[in-house]
């Protein structure tokens, strides 16, 4: 996608989503439209119209981690499977740009609230860095959590 989808596309999309009973009627009215249309004015949804050409979304990694670098009371002997799915990537000239979406409540435009919430992530978006370098063999030179719910971006 390399243009701003309009309300029209988008209503689309929730419709072919319905039809082809990937979500139901019930989910399909729960979204919010006018949000998804809003996101692609944000740099977040910019950067993503912009770079679409290595837009990468929904991306499986597993990663064989030793127990030290985890959790204070594991050894290096003891080894640890991570598994996720990265909600997406792309390229710049920088290097990859990793992003996350967060559902989360966050009441108004709290910082201390929006800070809570990156701190409660801040591991995971580091450990899907971490993956992405291994994988990509390029730096990821911004992480950044999306949201959902008060429509920022944050670079963690």
């Amino acid at each position: 996608m390399a243009t701003r989808p309009d309300a029209t596309a988008i209503s689309q999309v929730v419709t072919r989503l319905q039809l082809n009973n990937i979500i139901s009627p019930e989910v399909a009215q729960k979204i919010n439209q006018s949000q998804i249309e809003a996101f692609f004015d944000t740099p977040l949804g910019q950067a993503l119209l912009t770079h679409a050409d290595s837009l990468q979304r929904e991306a499986p990694f597993s990663m064989l981690l030793r127990g030290d670098q985890l959790f204070t009371q594991l050894t290096a002997d003891e080894k640890i499977l991570i598994h996720g799915i990265i909600d997406g990537y792309f390229e710049t000239a920088d290097g990859l740009v990793l992003f996350d979406y967060k559902t989360d409540h966050v009441k108004g435009d709290n910082p201390v609230a929006i800070q809570q919430v990156v701190d409660r992530y801040r591991g995971q978006v580091n450990l899907y860095a971490r993956a992405l370098t291994s994988i990509k063999h390029q730096k990821v030179a911004h992480k950044v959590l999306y949201l959902l719910d008060i429509g920022k971006m944050i670079v963690v």
